[in-house]
């Protein structure tokens, strides 16, 4: 009875240990930030994203009513930042009269963008959503904002496909936000 009860453990122990689930990181498609050669004005461009958003965690929407916290898919960089790169790439690409840069390379009077990300998740409908509001502020005042609200369809399943569905999503907000 004894040898039975251990072995039956041991068995339990090493098919725990063997399943163990391996953690896989996430980047979106353009979070290499570059600046661009032409000499314009800049603009720093900042983004804050809202508490749920600030940990590692890939978010899925389950239902009309809840977010799932992925525990094995994870961000591989700050959310904010690799936000931040990828959208001022996107703004920097549309042959603007101004070039977005990081808050690197901010002075005194440089003209700010600020990005507030409020949703940023896959949902269980087979779409991502991205919706926030932007600020632009010069001199100390406000002088534009806007809302932004996009819908992006999920092309295949998976967090990968997601995440490749998110970064379309940034391209379409670059084309609302700027001033």
């Amino acid at each position: 009875m004894k040898l039975w009860f251990i072995t039956a453990c041991l068995a339990l122990a090493v098919g725990a240990c063997a399943s163990a689930p391996t953690t896989q990181y996430y980047r979106l498609s353009d979070t290499a930030y570059r600046l661009p050669a032409t000499q314009k004005s800049n603009v720093v461009l900042r983004v804050v994203v809202a508490e749920p958003l600030k940990g590692q965690n890939l978010l899925y929407q389950t239902d009309a009513h809840t977010l799932h916290f992925a525990k094995q898919h994870l961000w591989a960089e700050p959310l904010d930042i690799a936000i931040r790169n990828q959208l001022a790439n996107a703004l920097n690409q549309q042959n603007r009269p101004v070039r977005f840069v990081p808050p690197s390379l901010q002075n005194n009077d440089t003209p700010e963008l600020t990005v507030y990300i409020e949703q940023f998740h896959g949902r269980f409908d087979g779409q991502t959503q991205i919706e926030g509001y932007s600020v632009f502020k010069h001199q100390g005042k406000t002088t534009a904002g806007s809302n932004f609200s996009v819908l992006t369809a999920q092309q295949g399943d998976g967090y990968a496909a997601m995440i490749d569905s998110l970064s379309t999503g940034l391209q379409q907000v670059a084309t609302q936000i700027a001033p």
